[in-house]
């Protein structure tokens, strides 16, 4: 039978099938179907191109998280609740120090992997996930001259293209005026060209807290971490400097920043995995 095209919905009170018929037998096996009730078998690769929806999952709803994938990593399902001495006897989160675990940093940038390769922003949901309350929906920011792109309160932006040469941001005009203000960035794959430099700056009410800055970074492709040298209180600029290879900043990789209650007492958490080459992190006076 030939191939037949519908312009409008196709409707059935029994269910569908995909079969495939055996030549020599004309044995037929039904490959993915869907009953009368809605429920659906899938034989075959499913492709999901934007955001899923699981209502439950094997019974646990928290474990899917919104695709945010901390608690698979058996992480606190809030993902900004991890850092500091997070999850030693007796201890809470805390941003306000240095004490986050390598270990738990790089768990951190994985959990993040499927959000930064989906194909929409992140959603309302996610973002809730990732700073606990009301999450916003994200946006994305092609990486270009202009001002350094930070979400809002409770928004996460994922950077998105290439850095091919040197490229200096100017400051953001977003004011995370208030204490425990919060925002993310997240990376996409992003490729730097060999000793390219990506500068990024806060806003000028933003700077940074050396009590509480804290900087990772993998091998090229590796899993082995260094912590990167703290900053100045009040530097504003955070510079990301490629090696002399091309690297990609692998998806997932992050730049967490959570206000205080002081204006210019801004706590930045950063992980960045690298694949080709390394990058450095440094800080800067604006």
């Amino acid at each position: 039978m030939a191939n037949t095209t519908f312009k409008g919905t196709l409707r059935s009170e029994g269910g569908y099938s995909q079969i495939a018929t055996a030549d020599s037998t004309g044995v037929e096996t039904t490959n993915t179907s869907i009953d009368s009730s809605g429920n659906a078998s899938i034989g075959g690769t499913l492709d999901v191109t934007g955001n899923t929806t699981l209502a439950n999952f094997n019974g646990m709803t928290s474990y899917f998280n919104s695709g945010v994938g901390t608690t698979m990593l058996g992480m606190n399902p809030q993902w900004n609740q991890n850092f500091g001495k997070a999850g030693a006897t007796g201890v809470v989160a805390n941003v306000d120090d240095v004490l986050t675990e390598p270990i738990t940093a790089l768990k951190l940038a994985i959990a993040l992997e499927g959000v930064a390769n989906q194909t929409a922003v992140v959603s309302a949901a996610q973002a809730s996930a990732i700073f606990g309350g009301t999450g916003v929906v994200g946006t994305d920011f092609a990486i270009a001259a202009g001002a350094t792109s930070i979400g809002a309160n409770q928004t996460v932006v994922r950077y998105t293209g290439s850095v091919g040469s040197s490229l200096a941001l100017t400051a953001s005009t977003t004011d995370l005026a208030s204490d425990t203000h919060k925002s993310l960035i997240i990376f996409t794959n992003n490729v730097f060209a060999a000793s390219a430099a990506l500068t990024l700056q806060v806003h000028t009410n933003n700077e940074l807290d050396a009590s509480s800055f804290e900087a990772f970074v993998t091998g090229a492709g590796t899993g082995v971490l260094e912590r990167e040298a703290s900053t100045t209180d009040l530097h504003a600029k955070i510079i990301l400097t490629a090696s002399g290879a091309e690297t990609t900043l692998l998806a997932g990789s992050y730049i967490y920043l959570e206000a205080a209650a002081d204006t210019d007492s801004m706590a930045v958490k950063i992980m960045l995995r690298t694949s080709g080459g390394t990058i450095a992190v440094t800080t800067d006076n604006n």
